[in-house]
């Protein structure tokens, strides 16, 4: 054998040992990882659950954020707008909005709902605080307070149903302002 076979040899022998400890540290690891008990995990399905159009206001009767109503003015009709897929409720003539959305057909319990909440420039006077949050009859999902005033931003939201959602059953979306601002409301998602 030619000395350049030789070191041909080693250098190869060197590398094919470095693979063989790299692939079974590589195997080992992905053993530890799968589940022993042969049971795959459960897939979510995740599928649109509203647009701007399918929010409306809530009635007086049944709205889980009833009790912050007093002393406050009502948002109308007229201060809910579509923008794109969004829902815009603007704030500049009153300071209280719930809106609802029905479900179209039965939701299980642990189902995950997803979207963002979104505002631009805060304004106000005096200092205050804003609340976006979700509710179903079943109490608050999901609350998040913002600083007025304040900058624009946006949010992610993400909750899970705790109680299964019957077909006809409402999802409420509540804001409660302090000042002349305008808050978006993104498609939200639901993952069963």
């Amino acid at each position: 054998m030619s000395r350049w076979s030789v070191a041909e040899s080693g250098v190869a022998r060197f590398w094919f040992v470095r693979w063989l400890s790299a692939y079974g540290v590589f195997s080992l690891a992905l053993a530890a990882c799968s589940d022993a008990s042969g049971v795959e995990p459960v897939q979510r399905v995740s599928s649109p659950l509203t647009v701007a159009e399918n929010w409306a206001l809530a009635p007086t009767e049944g709205d889980p954020f009833g009790q912050y109503v007093d002393g406050r003015i009502p948002c109308s009709p007229f201060d809910l707008r579509r923008e794109a897929s969004w829902l815009e409720v603007s704030t500049v003539s009153c300071n209280y909005a719930s809106l609802l959305h029905q479900f179209s057909e039965d939701v299980p319990a642990g189902s995950v709902i997803r979207g963002q909440v979104a505002w631009a420039t805060l304004a106000s006077l005096a200092p205050a605080v804003g609340t976006l949050a979700f509710a179903t009859a079943d109490g608050v999902l999901w609350s998040h307070d913002v600083d007025i005033p304040g900058q624009a931003d946006i949010v992610d939201v993400q909750f899970v149903l705790s109680q299964a959602a019957l077909a006809g059953s409402g999802l409420y979306f509540h804001v409660r302002n302090h000042g002349y601002n305008t808050w978006q409301l993104g498609p939200l998602t639901l993952e069963r």
